[in-house]
């Protein structure tokens, strides 16, 4: 089975290696550091946060570097086309 029909059929896929090991350290490594500067929960990946949810980018810049890293891309764009099922909820 191909990533598209298997994002089709569950909504997610599994067991796609996207990043190597040392790129992936490095986004672990900020994400962990974002956690440690907000141990009460209350940051803003919380959902307590008064912060825009869509802009987490402009704060933390490694979220748009994770989330427009050319294999995140191509991943999606094998998932997600015009015709997959993801469609019906635009």
């Amino acid at each position: 089975m191909d990533l598209k029909d298997e994002f089709d059929r569950n909504g997610f896929v599994e067991n796609v290696t996207i990043l190597q090991k040392p790129e992936m350290e490095i986004f672990r490594n900020s994400f962990d550091k974002y956690e440690r500067a907000h141990p009460d929960g209350n940051g803003q990946f919380s959902s307590n946060s008064n912060v825009c949810e869509n802009s987490q980018h402009l704060n933390h810049t490694w979220l748009l570097d994770l989330a427009t890293h050319p294999n995140v891309i191509k991943t999606l764009k094998v998932c997600i086309s015009y015709s997959s099922s993801i469609s019906h909820y635009s």
